[in-house]
């Protein structure tokens, strides 16, 4: 199965104030590439939320005719490890979705939230993906 929409790069840098950051997210269909940018306070739980709506910013520029909100993540322990866990809206046609998604914490919290989004979203933006 080929991934509707492929993780290109996340950036963490400080952000405009003090105790805050930026993160930016860009993820591509093909050779069509969309870039979003969320500022929070620099806490692990703000982090991992900041990635996540940027991660499905970015995705939302990528569906044309359909729309993903972020509902919430969290970082959860399972099995002696940490993982992110997002919920996120798929919306399009007449109903909307909830679709779940995981990503263990191996590099940042940050990236695995991208990668949760990822995951949630992968077979619902595959079927709605431009061509």
């Amino acid at each position: 199965m080929r991934r509707a929409a492929l993780f290109d790069s996340l950036t963490v840098a400080p952000g405009k104030r003090p105790h805050r950051i930026s993160i930016q997210v860009t993820l591509g269909f093909g050779e069509t590439r969309a870039v979003a940018e969320e500022e929070s306070s620099d806490t692990p739980r703000s982090r991992v939320e900041a990635a996540a709506r940027a991660a499905v910013s970015a995705l939302d520029q990528l569906l044309a005719d359909n729309s993903v909100a972020l509902e919430g993540s969290k970082i959860v322990e399972a099995f002696d490890r940490e993982f992110v866990m997002v919920a996120v809206q798929g919306l399009g046609g007449r109903e909307a979705v909830l679709l779940m998604g995981t990503a263990e914490i191996k590099e940042s919290a940050e990236r695995a939230a991208v990668f949760a989004v990822l995951d949630a979203t992968n077979r619902w933006a595959e079927a709605r993906r431009p061509t």
